[in-house]
């Protein structure tokens, strides 16, 4: 398993390192196919927070834990994960047994007609009433570190300063599992239909 370890604002030691190797190499006990994890490190409300993305064969699992020492943040986001292999040992043990008790049945899909299309009721005359839904801290990290945040949680998107280029952007998920980038610029506006006259 490949593991690389990154702190926001935390020097990363050479105890710590080994520390947080150590505390991982009880997950390859699970004899599971993990190629990757990705160990994030830093504090948040003078806690330290450890937040773990890890990778394999059609596995993904996210942890993250926070307490006032760093070593039991650590600590804790490993038992996590030692309980969430457990279950995905546990899923798969009982759908082999699923499949050797029993055949698999087809079942024809049933195809219903689509529901009509709702008229839209909406006056063009009207202004757009836009509702305040949530507001977000945005915090400077890099892309790289910003999908790694995405991944390690189940929101759509991640509003953040990109810290490198001065600006906010936003980093979503794709339909294809992949992550996008919406990066926006404020310069000055293109013309239309060609080359500006001068």
């Amino acid at each position: 398993m490949n593991l690389t370890i990154t702190g926001r604002h935390v020097p990363i030691t050479s105890a710590i390192r080994e520390y947080v190797t150590k505390r991982f190499e009880k997950l390859d006990h699970f004899r599971t196919k993990l190629e990757t994890a990705r160990v994030i490190l830093w504090v948040e409300r003078q806690r330290q927070v450890c937040e773990t993305v890890l990778a394999g064969k059609n596995l993904r699992l996210t942890a993250k834990e926070s307490a006032p020492d760093l070593y039991a943040a650590v600590d804790l986001t490993v038992d996590k994960l030692v309980r969430q292999l457990r279950r995905v040992k546990e899923k798969t043990h009982e759908d082999r047994h699923k499949h050797r008790r029993g055949r698999s049945r087809v079942v024809e899909p049933e195809f219903l007609p689509a529901p009509p299309m709702a008229e839209t009721t909406a006056d063009p005359d009207e202004p757009v009433r836009i509702d305040l839904s949530s507001r977000f801290a945005t915090k400077p990290m890099t892309p790289e570190e910003a999908a790694w945040q995405l991944a390690a949680s189940k929101d759509e998107f991640l509003v953040f300063h990109d810290a490198a280029a001065g600006r906010t952007s936003v980093i979503y998920r794709k339909g294809d599992g992949r992550f996008g980038l919406i990066a926006p610029d404020f310069g000055s506006p293109r013309p239309r239909g060609g080359s500006a006259r001068p």
